[in-house]
């Protein structure tokens, strides 16, 4: 998976690209931070996992909902960071990356979304932060 800079995924990704993402917390040196879950330690920082049919018109729609700038509050998972003061203060956006995987198709994405999202609540013993509990 690519890991790129939230403020930056309007600039490096394509339109129209279908994939399954992952954001991202980093440190202050750039590394993702390590996250404590219920069954152990998340070392990639994932604080959310989704799906898109067009990953850069989602991501962008997280950008806006996390950054003062800009305005914007349609993508979910910016709500639930704005309501979370601690999450602002751990990860203040220019600290948030995301981790994309792209697909051919929504479907298959789907199935991918449902993987990925299965496989982390088996490790961790519950969703990623931001995820729907």
């Amino acid at each position: 998976m690519k890991t790129i800079l939230i403020y930056n995924v309007n600039k490096e990704i394509p339109s129209n690209t279908t994939g399954v993402y992952k954001i991202i917390g980093l440190e202050k040196n750039g590394q993702a931070s390590k996250i404590n879950r219920c069954l152990g330690i998340d070392a990639e920082g994932t604080i959310y996992i989704g799906k898109a049919v067009d990953l850069q018109r989602r991501l962008t729609n997280f950008k806006k909902g996390v950054f003062p700038q800009w305005t914007g509050q349609g993508h979910i998972a910016a709500r639930r960071y704005n309501k979370i003061l601690s999450f602002q203060n751990k990860f203040p956006p220019e600290r948030l990356a995301v981790r994309i995987e792209i697909f051919e198709s929504d479907e298959i994405a789907k199935a991918a979304e449902r993987r990925a999202l299965d496989s982390y609540v088996e490790k961790y013993g519950d969703n990623p932060p931001l995820n729907r509990q």
